[in-house]
């Protein structure tokens, strides 16, 4: 980034959702900063599933005195295992968003998730899924308390129903809801979440 500072004459600008970008580039600058981008291999978004590009964590243990399981170390692992699921089911590109915390203040938002993570313990979290693509409803509780097998195979069998009965452009959280796999919290009228 501190190349690309060095010829960039615009704004670097940090998303809510952890992501970078290189605003008011100059058409004479593309090219320089793009080649700066893949020299540097910062260009990993072109090839990246559509569940990793939308994925959150908090930091979490070791660094947080609250956490009660892993986050930001454990999100590679669990989304390398989880690409696997989509890919069995043709859904790599599908925008999925995620969020793992390692404990309930969730600080990367994981009640917003449409799959979301919540540390319990080492090894064990609280898989919720069921908010919207959008950001305006909350996920429900799915499985309590429970391990990466548990995860997967309950996930497993969710991206299954997805692929097949999912209506043309519905989001993941959409779908669940929609279908009854969990009951997310309804909006009130008059309240914005």
């Amino acid at each position: 980034m501190r190349e690309i500072a060095r010829i960039h004459k615009g704004e670097f600008r940090m998303t809510c959702d952890q992501n970078l970008i290189i605003a008011g580039v100059a058409a004479k600058d593309r090219a320089a900063i793009n080649a700066l981008v893949k020299q540097y291999g910062l260009d990993d978004y072109k090839r990246a599933s559509g569940l990793r590009l939308h994925a959150l964590s908090c930091v979490a243990l070791p660094t947080c005195g609250l956490a009660m399981a892993e986050s930001e170390r454990y999100l590679p692992h669990i989304l390398d295992k989880l690409e696997e699921l989509l890919d069995k089911h043709g859904l790599r590109d599908e925008p999925i968003h995620f969020r793992i915390s390692g404990c309930p203040n969730s600080c990367s938002r994981s009640y917003m998730g449409e799959i979301g993570l919540v540390g319990r313990a080492i090894g064990k979290y609280d898989l919720r899924i069921g908010a919207d693509h959008i950001g305006e409803r909350l996920n429900a509780l799915y499985r309590e308390n429970v391990n990466e097998e548990t995860i997967l195979s309950s996930l497993d069998e969710v991206f299954g129903r997805f692929a097949t009965e999912r209506r043309k452009d519905e989001h993941f959280g959409d779908f669940v809801a929609r279908a009854g796999i969990v009951n997310p919290p309804k909006r009130r009228p008059g309240i914005r979440y």
